[in-house]
């Protein structure tokens, strides 16, 4: 929780939904260069997997991730280019930073 808590107050503005029309994928870029990105299941079935693409942050294609689920307290590995996000169950919310 304490990595959640370090996002949330971190310098840099809010949060934003990563596409205007969804508002279940959420990113912040912070202070030091990272990234943290949230998902967000206000709906009655699950959301499915899916790619996060790296170049949606404003990264370079080549740019390789270690990915950590905040939540779980959990490094997911290194990734370039992209992420497959987890399912997301009913009214759940997955947290990772890059």
């Amino acid at each position: 929780m304490r990595q959640v808590i370090a996002i949330n107050q971190d310098s840099t503005p809010q949060g934003r939904p990563l596409n205007s029309s969804d508002i279940t994928q959420w990113v912040r870029h912070l202070s030091d260069g990272s990234a943290a990105f949230a998902i967000y299941n206000p709906y009655d079935s699950p959301l499915l997997p899916h790619p996060l693409l790296f170049s949606q942050f404003g990264w370079r294609q080549g740019t390789n991730a270690v990915v950590r689920d905040l939540w779980m307290h959990k490094t997911l590995g290194t990734f370039t280019d992209s992420y497959n996000t987890p399912a997301i169950t009913l009214f759940a919310m997955a947290f990772s930073s890059f």
